[in-house]
């Protein structure tokens, strides 16, 4: 019995060893399959960024926005180096082209970069665009949204060019560069309210012609007005601070300019026998010459 025992425990431990090896070999197997897999998987990759039926032959752009770019600039931007020849299967290509795109100082943002097969790349980008002009020391530059200083070669005036008023600041020291930021809060609030004047036609009717923000920011301690506004024919609008300064009681730019609406409709629109109109408040307030 002992014996008969002894045989049936040494069945189950070769069976056990059996089944053991099994898993092992069918383990083995499927390793060695999945490693084949990965490496077809690689080597099918490798060669089609490779091959030369995905190389990049054609860039389109789709560019806005247009008015007040120059041919010149977008013919830089179209032909940016280092995008024809590219293969479409290469890792990251769209966020490299991206990248690479919005390294010129004239590209904003670009938007989208698609694969189009089979050998071309669909670009979306916005460039910068004239919005406002500075005058320092009788010359003109162009600034964008963001107070950028912009190249004469690539962009013309905005629009109305003759009529879009000028900003002036004594705080612009230096000769603006293109390219350069002009990281300064006047003159971000003189590019929002030329904005908002030319949205509301405001400056044509009124002949303004001068957005002075050398006061903002110093207003508001001597009681002067932070933004002047200077017509053809000489006279001051006291504007007042820009909108994110919330001075108290001082009104908002809608409010400010119905103000000097109800001031033209009293006045006439010429008002060149008028030193000053003050419209910071809610009783507009003037001063004859």
């Amino acid at each position: 019995m002992k014996a008969i025992a002894r045989d049936r425990n040494v069945t189950k431990i070769e069976r056990f060893k059996a089944a053991i090896d099994s898993i092992y070999f069918h383990a083995s197997i499927l390793v060695l399959c999945i490693g084949l897999i990965g490496w077809a998987t690689y080597e099918g990759w490798r060669q089609l960024t490779v091959l030369d039926d995905f190389t990049v032959r054609e860039v389109s752009f789709t560019v806005f926005p247009t008015d007040g770019i120059k041919p010149g600039l977008l013919k830089e931007v179209r032909n940016s180096q280092g995008l024809i020849g590219r293969n479409l299967f290469e890792t990251n290509l769209t966020r490299k082209v991206a990248e690479k795109l919005e390294r010129n100082s004239w590209v904003l943002k670009v938007h989208s970069v698609k694969r189009v097969f089979p050998d071309k790349l669909s670009v979306n980008l916005e460039l910068r665009g004239p919005s406002a002009v500075l005058r320092k020391n009788g010359t003109f530059y162009l600034l964008d949204d963001e107070g950028v200083v912009l190249p004469d070669g690539y962009y013309s005036w905005p629009l109305d060019q003759g009529n879009t008023p000028y900003i002036q600041s004594v705080h612009v020291r230096k000769t603006p560069r293109p390219g350069e930021c002009l990281d300064d809060p006047g003159i971000k609030a003189g590019i929002e309210l030329v904005k908002f004047l030319k949205k509301n036609n405001a400056h044509r009717l009124l002949g303004v012609k001068v957005v002075d923000v050398s006061n903002v920011g110093l207003g508001r301690t001597n009681g002067e007005s932070d933004i002047v506004l200077w017509t053809k024919d000489g006279m001051a609008i006291k504007w007042g601070c820009p909108v994110e300064c919330q001075q108290t009681n001082e009104l908002s730019d809608s409010e400010k300019l119905k103000n000097l609406y109800s001031v033209v409709k009293a006045e006439g629109s010429k008002l060149d026998h008028m030193e000053y109109v003050d419209v910071r408040w809610k009783a507009p307030r003037g001063k004859l010459r």
